[in-house]
């Protein structure tokens, strides 16, 4: 079995290095600028934490994505496959006005998503976060990147202040 990946045509071999695969995502995906962009400091030690794990235990692209019962591994996962599993930790990213709720697309371009629109990706998002057995981490930023390289500055996930505002004493909001 092989894994396709941008650009088509190149493939990863399952049985190889995740830790190769690593270095090559982070090269792909421009995880150490993005790192240093962040304003919270420890994130440029996150790929370095799971590349040093990937190596001491000379883990394969397969082993990471094993069903998440087999101890230290990263799964990765939709919403919506996640639903009806467990995991120790959930790290839900993303959480950005625009990206979650997605807006909606329309022939003018987009807009925001109604209420009634919003039922959906509000329920996905509370399965996402009730998965968590341990500990979750909401990660919010204000605003994000277009695949075109377009910064859009929408501010934190409406779903996110919502949480905020009920954790703080709010009634106004029901999730």
């Amino acid at each position: 079995m092989q894994v396709a990946v941008d650009p088509p045509g190149v493939a990863y071999d399952p049985e190889g290095s995740a830790a190769q695969w690593l270095d090559r995502l982070t090269t792909e995906l421009e995880l150490d600028a993005v790192a240093e962009r962040h304003p919270d400091e420890d994130n440029a030690s996150v790929t370095d934490r799971l590349r040093r794990v990937v190596e001491e235990e000379a883990l394969s692209l397969i082993d990471i994505a094993r069903f998440p019962l087999v101890a230290g591994k990263v799964v990765v996962t939709t919403y919506h496959s996640a639903k009806g599993r467990e995991f120790h930790t959930v790290v839900l990213p993303g959480l950005v006005n625009g990206v979650v709720p997605r807006q909606v697309k329309v022939a003018s371009g987009w807009r925001d998503p109604t209420p009634k629109e919003m039922e959906e990706p509000r329920r996905a998002l509370y399965v996402a976060i009730t998965r968590a057995q341990h500990d979750v981490r909401l990660i919010v930023g204000p605003g994000y990147f277009t695949p075109y390289g377009r910064w859009i500055s929408t501010g934190p996930s409406p779903f996110v202040i919502d949480m905020v505002d009920i954790l703080n004493g709010g009634t106004d909001h029901i999730l």
